[in-house]
């Protein structure tokens, strides 16, 4: 039987005419079940199983958004955010990182017209707060080679730079998961 599925397998051929795709304007693809711009897509830093609906509860209640947020589930071990509220989305970004059961959530912005299943979810970025350095050392070129030290560079929060010693110096960089 696997033989005769694997022979008429191989004499299946598409003619000239069948190949190609399908070519679809804007108004036909353009659904209204997705708001453009307030997607996030995520996925736990486990290589554990996880219960989705405590996973849903929990990033519900933590990021307490103005309006509604909608968990999807993709794959496994990734999932769709939909917000209905902007600044909700933006909340979600800049409060990063968040854990779910002492796991790191990661999370990337990610539009209505990308598919989330090919989004990188391999990096996260964190503030990473230096202690007791020299005050001629608190400068924006000394983050960044202990920020690409620790992984990417990305800013320096001069809101915590105060010039004194029990000041801390925050760099956010970018550290790599797998």
């Amino acid at each position: 039987m696997d033989f005769d599925l694997e022979r008429l397998g191989r004499s299946l051929v598409l003619k000239e005419d069948e190949v190609g795709g399908v070519a679809l304007s804007e108004d036909v693809w353009r659904g209204d079940n997705v708001k453009e711009g307030y997607l996030l897509v995520g996925r736990l830093l486990t290589p554990c199983p996880y219960r989705y609906d405590v996973l849903r509860m929990t990033l519900t209640t933590i990021l307490h958004p103005i309006k509604r947020l909608t968990v999807t589930v993709l794959t496994d071990n990734r999932f769709l955010l939909q917000f209905e509220h902007p600044s909700d989305r933006n909340k979600a970004l800049e409060r990063c990182p968040w854990t779910f059961d002492r796991n790191l959530v990661i999370l990337n912005k990610v539009t209505a017209v990308d598919n989330p299943l090919d989004v990188d979810l391999n990096w996260c970025p964190f503030f990473v707060h230096i202690h007791g350095l020299p005050l001629r050392m608190m400068t924006k070129k000394v983050s960044e080679v202990i920020g690409n030290r620790i992984g990417i560079f990305l800013e320096l929060d001069h809101a915590h730079m105060r010039g004194s010693w029990n000041s801390k110096n925050t760099s956010s960089c970018g550290s790599g998961c797998s």
